[in-house]
C-alpha cells in the first residue's frame, strides 16, 4: 500500500502533487475520495480506506489538514486511533492513501507515523519561487502555440508569478479566451488577467501604519466584496513587507535606483516607488509585521484560523 504524506506550505502545490501521484496510478475520479479532518471524523476516512475498492482494483483516499503530524495536541488527539494502528498489519494493496499537511514540516517522530512504521513515504514540497512560476508560465504558452510578444509576457509574469493557485486559475482563463484564436492584445489581456493587489494592498498598509483602522477596513471590505480572497490579501500583504524589506537592505549599500531596478529585474518608475515607500517605514516595524503575517499566515494554513478574522485582527493590531 503507498501510504504518503504530502508536506508543503503551498496548498496549491500540496493538492496538485496528490493528483500527478494518483493520475500516474491510473487512479479514476470515481476510485478517488477526498476527506477533511477539519469536517469529517479522521476514522470515517480510514475505514474507507481499510474498505476494498468497488468495481476496481485500486482507489485513493485522500485526507486534508492531517495536522496530526505536524501539531504535537492534534498528535496526541488521534494516537489511540484503532483504524490508524491496522494500516501497519492489514494488507492495503488496493489503496493509495495520502495525507495533505499544510505547512512548513512535520513533527519528528509523529505518534501516529511511528505506528505504520517504514510503510510511509514523506513528500516535503519547497514553495514556489517567481522563477518557477514563470518557467511554468512559457511551457503552458508552448504546449498551446500561443505566442506573446514581450509585453504581453511581462504582464503575465507580473500578474501570475504571486501565487501558484492564481496562476493556475489565470492560465486556464488565458488558454480558454485564446483557443481558437492563439492570439490577444494587450488591452484584452489586461482586463482578462486579474491585476496583483499591489496598489490596494499598499494603501491598506499605509492607512495601518497612519492609524487609520476604519478606512483600512473599508478598503478590504471593498475587495472583499469584489470577491477577492482575504489569502490573497494577506499573501500580497507578506510580499510588500517582503519587497520593502529588501529594498531597505539595499538601500543600505546606497544602492541607486537604476541598480536596484537592474538587480531586481523591475522598472525605474517601480523602483522609484519601491525606494520611496522603503523610507516611509522604519527597518524594525518591516520586519515586526512580517513576523506576525507569517504568524497569521500558518494558522490559516494549519487549519487553526478562519482567513477572514486573521486579516482583520491583523488590521486590529494596530
Amino acid at each position: 500500500m503507498p501510504l504518503i504524506i504530502i508536506v508543503g506550505e503551498d496548498r496549491f502545490s500540496v493538492k496538485n502533487k496528490a493528483q500527478q501521484l494518483i493520475n500516474e496510478a491510473k487512479i479514476d475520479d470515481f476510485s478517488t475520495a477526498l476527506y477533511d479532518v477539519s469536517e469529517t471524523p479522521l476514522d470515517e476516512a480510514l475505514n474507507d480506506a481499510l474498505t476494498i475498492p468497488f468495481m476496481a482494483d485500486q482507489k485513493a483516499v485522500i485526507i486534508r489538514h492531517a495536522h496530526f503530524f505536524s501539531d504535537p495536541k492534534e498528535a496526541a488527539i488521534y494516537k489511540d486511533s484503532e483504524h490508524f494502528k491496522q494500516l501497519a498489519t492489514v494488507n492495503l494493496d488496493h489503496v493509495y492513501l495520502i495525507f495533505l499537511v499544510e505547512g512548513k514540516k512535520i513533527l519528528d517522530k509523529p505518534a501516529l507515523l511511528k505506528a505504520v512504521g517504514d510503510v510511509a513515504e514523506v513528500i516535503r514540497l519547497e514553495p514556489k519561487k517567481p522563477e518557477d512560476l514563470k518557467a511554468w508560465i512559457d511551457r503552458q504558452l508552448a504546449k498551446a502555440e500561443l505566442r506573446l510578444a514581450g509585453p504581453l509576457k511581462e504582464v503575465l509574469y507580473e500578474r501570475m508569478t504571486h501565487d501558484p493557485e492564481v496562476a493556475y486559475q489565470e492560465m486556464k482563463k488565458l488558454l480558454l479566451y485564446t483557443y481558437e484564436t492563439r492570439t490577444i492584445d494587450l488591452e484584452t489581456l489586461e482586463q482578462l488577467i486579474t491585476p496583483v493587489l499591489d496598489e490596494d494592498v499598499f494603501k491598506i498598509i499605509n492607512q495601518m501604519l497612519e492609524g487609520k483602522k476604519e478606512k483600512a477596513f473599508k478598503t478590504i471590505e471593498d475587495l472583499l466584496s469584489a470577491k477577492t480572497d482575504a489569502l490573497g490579501i494577506l499573501t500580497a500583504m507578506i510580499h510588500k513587507f517582503r519587497e520593502l524589506a529588501l529594498t531597505q537592505a539595499f538601500l543600505k549599500e546606497k544602492t541607486s535606483k537604476d541598480d536596484l531596478a537592474s538587480t531586481l529585474k523591475v522598472s525605474p518608475g517601480r523602483a522609484y516607488y519601491m525606494i520611496k515607500n522603503a523610507q516611509m517605514v522604519p527597518a524594525s516595524q518591516v520586519q515586526q509585521e512580517l513576523e506576525r503575517l507569517s504568524e497569521y499566515d500558518q494558522a490559516i494554513k494549519t487549519g487553526q484560523m478562519d482567513k477572514n478574522l486573521a486579516l482583520e485582527l491583523f488590521v486590529l493590531g494596530h
